[in-house]
């Protein structure tokens, strides 16, 4: 609610005004992306699974991760599961696995999908 007070000379006038912002989508505001560089996959409950997370509603979302030798280990459409370290349902093996990653969350109106690429380095 924004309230605006206006006097001119012995007058006064108070109009309120309420504004609803809850549709409007702001660009240049960014959103936090948060991709780990390390999994470690030994049912401890910590860094058991790599995940990608964002402060914003992600709208769509591709994934891919490579081992080494540029094979395919894990793809996925959707942003909530992540990866379990796992190959075909083996445990994959210790090392380093790249990712890459596109992306498109509310925020972004005038790009049709952000991409990122990076590592992670898995420890058993």
């Amino acid at each position: 609610m924004y309230v605006v007070t206006v006097t001119r000379g012995l007058c006064q006038t108070i109009e309120s005004k309420r504004v609803d912002l809850s549709h409007v989508l702001c660009p240049g505001i960014d959103c936090a992306l948060n991709v780990g560089n390390v999994i470690t996959p030994n049912g401890d409950g910590v860094n058991d699974v790599w995940r990608v997370a964002s402060d914003c509603d992600i709208v769509s979302f591709g994934l891919h991760i490579y081992n080494r030798w540029g094979q395919l280990v894990h793809s996925s459409d959707n942003a909530k599961f992540g990866w379990d370290g796992t190959v075909f349902g083996a445990p994959a093996s210790e090392g380093v696995y790249y990712y890459e990653l596109v992306f498109k969350d509310t925020v972004i109106v005038d790009v049709d999908n952000l991409d990122f690429r990076g590592s992670i380095t898995l420890i058993r």
